[in-house]
């Protein structure tokens, strides 16, 4: 076998490695995302997923697919320690929002009891709501929200309502975009130790061929 013949058989080789390394990575990577989307369902399902809007978890499963792909398409070559740096704050991001996320969900929501509906209190009590209720505003309960026919907006300012519905979707999704690159990097993390034997190895045979040609 002449030495260019052997260079291109080295060649395809590496190029067929290399795909294979990256069908097992898409596979893993690919499990891992299914784990993921299927935690805000069960949450859902749970009812602790935010009452607004209707289409939240199927969004929050697009956000986490996108950051899955993403921390692991940018921390793959990244150095160890800055995806440890990665997992650590991600952690911490997860904790926090999900205490607020909890903290808003168990303050600011209500359930109706004929329908079993979910929604949103504000903040700010209405002009007439304050006339009825000004030593309890703006915190009220489930018996005024029965005189209100269950209508948040009749004790609630619209705008106020709208703020706490954009707090709970935006800690609910910083919750999971969290969880994603946590799982992300941790991926990585578990797979840098294969991938850098696998080159290691690699690199050894091709030191070894060289030697003896």
């Amino acid at each position: 076998m002449t030495p260019k013949s052997t260079s291109s058989h080295r060649q395809v080789a590496g190029g067929m490695k290399g795909f294979r390394q990256l069908l097992k990575d898409v596979k893993y990577l690919f499990a891992w995302a299914l784990v993921s989307a299927v935690i805000p369902i069960a949450a859902g399902l749970s009812s602790l997923a935010p009452p607004w809007p209707p289409a939240v978890i199927q969004t929050t499963a697009l956000l986490e697919l996108v950051t899955l792909v993403l921390a692991y398409q940018y921390l793959k070559m990244a150095s160890k320690r800055i995806v440890n740096v990665v997992l650590a704050v991600s952690a911490t991001l997860l904790c926090i929002s999900s205490i607020v996320y909890l903290v808003i969900v168990s303050q600011f929501t209500f359930t109706e009891p004929l329908t079993k509906l979910r929604d949103v209190k504000g903040f700010v009590c209405t002009s007439d709501a304050l006339i009825v209720y000004r030593d309890l505003c703006p915190w009220l309960h489930d018996d005024q929200l029965m005189g209100a026919e269950w209508d948040a907006s009749r004790l609630w300012t619209l705008w106020s309502i709208t703020v706490v519905r954009v707090l709970l979707v935006t800690f609910w999704a910083l919750s999971f975009t969290s969880l994603s690159s946590l799982i992300g990097s941790f991926v990585v993390y578990q797979s840098s130790g294969t991938t850098n034997g696998t080159r290691s190895e690699s690199t050894s045979k091709r030191r070894s061929v060289r030697l003896h040609e």
